[in-house]
């Protein structure tokens, strides 16, 4: 199993044991989210159990840019199979920036970006012209569904 799986579970197992995760309509979600009003989603998978938590986990929301994370992830297992470099140069022009784009719009033209620069853009800045350049490199949003999927 590659390191960044197992380090993925490490990371998200605690979160199973608070009691945010509890599926009643008192639970400290359903709370934060009357207090705030709007909807909130959260769904958790313990990978060594099996076991599913969340709070309205069934639903459909939107990801905006919460997908960046999700892609950048796709990007790493696409690495740890061989599929990806992250020290792939990606190219790419003045038509392929969008609106707030703080990393990318410093590096039009020949040199681009590695691959783990554009993750690093989007994940740590939101760069969006980075997360469309995560999604040219794995077949856009059908293929991050088929991956989290």
């Amino acid at each position: 199993m590659p390191a960044s799986i197992a380090r993925r579970g490490l990371l998200a197992a605690p979160l199973l044991a608070l009691p945010a995760f509890a599926n009643d309509a008192t639970s400290p979600l359903a709370e934060l989210e009357r207090r705030n009003g709007g909807r909130l989603g959260v769904a958790a998978l313990d990978t060594a159990s099996g076991r599913r938590v969340g709070h309205q986990a069934d639903e459909l929301f939107a990801l905006c840019s919460t997908f960046k994370f999700l892609a950048a992830a796709f990007v790493l297992a696409r690495v740890d199979r061989g599929e990806e470099k992250l020290d792939r140069r990606v190219v790419f022009s003045d038509k392929d920036l969008v609106t707030y784009s703080p990393v990318t719009k410093n590096h039009v033209g020949p040199g681009g970006l590695s691959m783990a620069e554009i993750c690093e853009a989007a994940v740590t800045l939101s760069d969006n012209t980075a997360g469309n350049l995560m999604f040219a490199s794995f077949g856009g949003p059908s293929g991050l569904t088929s991956y989290v999927r």
